[in-house]
Parts: structure tokens; sequence; C-alpha cells
């Protein structure tokens, strides 16, 4: 029992020779459990005061254009970012679409020669 309590995992089968434990496929000891839990929330209230400083920057400005105006300042803050990274994630330029088929081509190729090295060597 004082086994399982330190290794926080499932007793499943014990001998001579072998204890074995499950611990689930996410297991992580308490204390790495408890330290990224830490450094998520001081990475929220960074977050949270660089959108406030943001926030406080953008309606500081003032726009002469009565229609603007209206509306309120997102370009540049953390919202923004977010749902234009949801909306279009990460759109490739026609060098890097060329460049990514070119890689695949070739992979596809260096798979083949070595699918048929295999045969040949059998």
């Amino acid at each position: 029992m004082h086994l399982q309590k330190l290794t926080g995992g499932t007793l499943l089968s014990r001998n001579k020779e072998y204890i074995v434990f499950y611990r689930g496929n996410d297991f992580l000891p308490p204390v790495v459990t408890k330290t990224l839990t830490e450094r998520q929330k001081l990475t929220v209230i960074q977050q949270d005061e660089e959108e406030k400083a943001r926030q406080s920057a953008a309606s500081s400005i003032t726009i002469s254009n009565s229609k603007s105006s209206q509306m309120p300042l997102l370009a540049g803050t953390l919202a923004e970012t977010r749902a234009a990274t949801a909306n279009w994630g990460h759109q490739p330029c026609k060098q890097e679409v060329e460049k990514m088929m070119r890689e695949s081509t070739l992979g596809r190729f260096s798979s083949l020669i070595r699918n048929h090295e295999n045969k040949l060597a059998l």
C-alpha cells in the first residue's frame, strides 16, 4: 500500500522479481504537475497584463475618422491574433507550397528506392 501511494499508480501484478503498476497514459509526478499549472497561471496573468496594456494604448489613440472611432480597435491584440489564427492559420506562399511538393516527391522516391534495395538484398 505504501509503494502504491508513492508511485500514484494501481497495482496490476507482483511476484518475487517484478512489481507492475499502471499509472495511466498521461501520468506526471505531482511535483511536475504542480510546476506546470503554476507556469500556466503565470502565462495567463502575463497575457492578461499585455492585453490590458494594449487596450489602454489603443484607447489613448484618437482617430479622426468618425466611422472608425465608433468601433473599438483590435489590431495587434491577443484576441485578434487568436481569432486570425483560428480562422486562417498559417497560409503558405507559392514557394513554400512548391518546396513542400518537392520534398514530398523526394520522400516518396527515396522510400521507394529503400524498399527496392531491401527487396534486392533479400
